[in-house]
């Protein structure tokens, strides 16, 4: 084999090769850290995705639930029913109360199924249905019973089925019916004879945790659901109140019209005395100081 001349320097030295082969220490030390940082950011970035993932996958579930609890509340309010000749027994009423949450009950005629179990007999007509938090089960509840039943506390004499509760996630009901003389949702419906045109609905649903001992997360869910029949409701009850300030009218002109011919009675000294026998002004007048004196007529 030919060997290859070596190079030498022009002071007839022979230059080293390179000894230096790897990396030292202190490189994979850094190279190691380096790593171990990306990793942790890598691994704690998946980790709160994760989390949040399942969070909002509990949230969606919860408010998948108050969406459906809404829906039926707005499909029940939506069908109310008035008739005109018998509102005490079709007016909406609301009890506002407050709990945890806000825990109102709200009551209505409605022809909707919703909230009715499929064999009740009220399925397929008209009946009071009335939506609150249940006491015990601190839960959105439901029942329905017949409309034309006397439900007042002093004349009750029926016994409510035992109610339907609805969802268990959903823990407060908010109500507040709108105020065209205020021009306002309110907390109060004073008018049980009538039934609003808007109603704002407000759920507070709870969603579960996922450490027991760790507080839960409340979402609102509002929505304001308009009553078709509200708006005739309200023409009729504005009707009757013209109708009602009429009639109040007609009795003050009454009332001022005989104040003013008894008061001109009173300035002209006039006095009116009784027929005896004889017609009314069959008799003769004589007058006598500043008065004039009525006699009876077919006296001498």
């Amino acid at each position: 084999m030919k060997k290859l001349p070596m190079t030498k320097l022009q002071n007839g030295s022979v230059p080293r090769q390179n000894s230096r082969a790897g990396i030292t220490l202190i490189e994979i030390l850094i190279s190691t850290t380096i790593m171990a940082m990306c990793m942790a950011i890598v691994a704690t970035s998946f980790t709160q995705v994760s989390k949040a993932q399942r969070s909002a996958t509990r949230q969606q579930k919860a408010l998948h639930q108050g969406e459906f609890v809404m829906e039926l509340i707005g499909e029940a309010l939506r069908s109310s029913a008035f008739l005109g000749n018998a509102t005490e027994k079709f007016g909406f009423r609301l009890e506002d109360e407050e709990d945890k949450y806000a825990a109102d009950s709200i009551s209505f005629v409605t022809s909707s199924s919703a909230f009715i179990h499929p064999g009740s007999p009220l399925k397929h007509g008209l009946h009071r249905l009335q939506i609150s938090i249940h006491e015990d089960e601190q839960a959105l509840a439901a029942y329905a019973y017949p409309h034309l039943i006397d439900d007042s506390e002093e004349n009750k004499d029926w016994e409510p089925d035992d109610p339907w509760v609805v969802s268990r996630r959903v823990k407060g009901l908010n109500v507040r019916p709108y105020s065209f003389a205020e021009e306002a949702f309110e907390d109060e419906w004073e008018t049980e004879n009538t039934i609003p045109q808007f109603v704002e609905v407000t759920l507070f649903i709870e969603v579960p945790p996922k450490d027991p001992d760790d507080k839960p997360e409340v979402l609102e869910l509002l929505r304001i659901i308009e009553l078709p029949v509200g708006y005739f409701a309200r023409e009729q009850a504005r009707v009757t109140q013209g109708d009602a300030d009429n009639a109040q009218q007609e009795q003050e002109d009454i009332a001022a019209q005989q104040q003013q011919q008894q008061g001109g009675a009173g300035t002209s000294g006039a006095v009116a005395v009784p027929s005896q026998g004889g017609a009314p002004g069959g008799g003769r007048s004589s007058s006598g100081g500043s008065g004039n004196i009525s006699t009876p007529g077919g006296g001498r």
